[in-house]
């Protein structure tokens, strides 16, 4: 008779078939039916109630409505759909928060993952830059290096250039030997005089020694005269 009267009227299963609603019927004489009974702690029978589902998913359901016994038994359906339509209001707008939460949690998590993204971007490009930076100075420090060496490698050579010209020349003699006259490629004349046994590479030392002090940007030496023509060797 309750189900006929209440379940089945048209009021009460218009309000049934909504979307969001799942019905559930059982007798307490199945093993479910005795397992709602216990869950929603009823006392008396029939048992009509109405569970919030949690808002995750391994929550338990929140009941929201319960009539049973004599009470559920003498109510009519103008009588109890009032009461149920404010309970699935509620729940609705408790629903619509719900949603409006989860929407919330997934904008401001898309904005950290793109502020995220940014931010990692942005430590790439400076990284990089860094990098850059990095090699800059290292082909710089590199060059500095390699122009040192070679300065030193000249110097060393130059060193070595004099020292040997310094060891090939001899004192020149107050008298006797022979007086030699170079005429320079500014049209100076240097008059020196050399041991007879000296060799055309004393005469080299002695020009580069001459233009180390007066014209050292002259390095490459080669002695000639005009008359016989002829271009002298070491």
């Amino acid at each position: 008779e309750f189900l006929k009267n209440m379940m089945l009227s048209q009021p009460m299963l218009e309000f049934l078939n909504q979307d969001n609603i799942k019905t559930l019927g059982s007798s307490i004489h199945t093993s479910q039916g005795a397992s709602l009974a216990y869950q929603l702690g009823a006392t008396c029978y029939p048992v009509f109630a109405m569970l919030q589902p949690s808002s995750s998913s391994s929550g338990p359901a929140k009941l929201v409505f319960k009539a049973e016994g004599p009470t559920l038994l003498r109510m009519q359906p103008n009588q109890i759909l009032p009461l149920l339509n404010g309970t699935y209001n509620r729940f609705q707008m408790v629903v619509a928060e719900e949603v409006a939460r989860r929407i919330e949690r997934e904008q401001e998590a898309e904005l950290r993952r793109q502020q995220d993204e940014e931010y990692q971007e942005a430590l790439r490009a400076d990284q990089e830059r860094e990098r850059q930076r990095q090699e800059e100075r290292q082909r710089e420090e590199r060059r500095i290096r390699e122009e040192e060496e070679r300065e030193r490698q000249k110097a060393e050579a130059e060193k070595n250039r004099l020292e040997t010209a310094k060891s090939l020349l001899r004192p020149e003699p107050s008298s006797g030997g022979t007086r030699i006259r170079f005429q320079l490629p500014s049209g100076k004349k240097v008059d020196r005089r050399f041991e007879s046994d000296e060799t055309v590479a004393s005469l080299k030392a002695f020009l580069t020694l001459h233009f180390a002090e007066n014209c050292p940007e002259i390095k490459n030496i080669a002695l000639s005269t005009n008359f016989p023509k002829k271009t002298y060797d070491d």
